[in-house]
């Protein structure tokens, strides 16, 4: 009987790791070149293409373990799918521990078990320490999380919202450095060009 029971929620992990594989598959075809590797460079793009939300200095540290002494410029070691693949679940796991110990705090304030917390408490928290949000930004976060009529907020909700904003955010200056970083070469090819003349 007991392993009856336990066998719906092994064959909900063995779909999800499908699932990750699926994907991670998928975003590796996107950046590999047209080879059977991507580059350590395109690293944080593809993370942040699964929905992944690291630092930039968590990618930096990343493909510093992954990257090879031989190569002079950093970003070019070639990584396999497999390797991916193994970063892919190991920030997984990482992202599943900081959404744990976010929802953690929340249950320790909520003394009634309702799920619930004061917007306007809340607010004040997150916009008045450490790594303050803006009032703005704030104001958004509870719009999409949704404050109801008794001025309280699914924290379960808010944690979420508050994920895929940090993703947002980690993935903009990432996009506007691999830009700029696209844009060099092309410079400095105009710049030879100049000189030859």
């Amino acid at each position: 009987m007991t392993e009856a029971a336990e066998a719906p929620e092994d064959f909900a992990l063995v779909e999800e790791s499908l699932e990750l594989l699926k994907k991670c598959r998928s975003v590796f075809q996107l950046f590999n070149r047209g080879s059977d590797s991507m580059l350590t460079r395109d690293l944080g793009s593809a993370l942040r293409a699964l929905g992944q939300i690291p630092s930039d200095q968590e990618v930096e540290m990343i493909a510093s373990k992954l990257e090879q002494d031989d190569i002079y410029d950093k970003g070019y070691t070639k990584i396999s799918f497999d390797d991916f693949h193994r970063v892919v679940q190991e920030n997984c796991e990482r992202k599943d521990d900081i959404r744990e110990m976010v929802l953690d705090s929340f249950r320790a304030m909520d003394l009634k078990a309702s799920g619930l917390v004061d917007a306007a408490q809340l607010s004040s928290l997150l916009t008045g320490s450490g790594e303050a949000l803006t009032q703005a930004e704030m104001k958004e976060l509870l719009q999409e999380a949704g404050v109801n009529k008794d001025g309280k907020i699914d924290y379960s909700r808010f944690v979420e919202q508050l994920l895929q904003f940090e993703m947002a955010q980690a993935a903009a200056p990432a996009a506007k450095k691999e830009t700029a970083d696209e844009a060099k070469p092309k410079e400095n090819k105009k710049a030879k060009g100049k000189k030859k003349k």
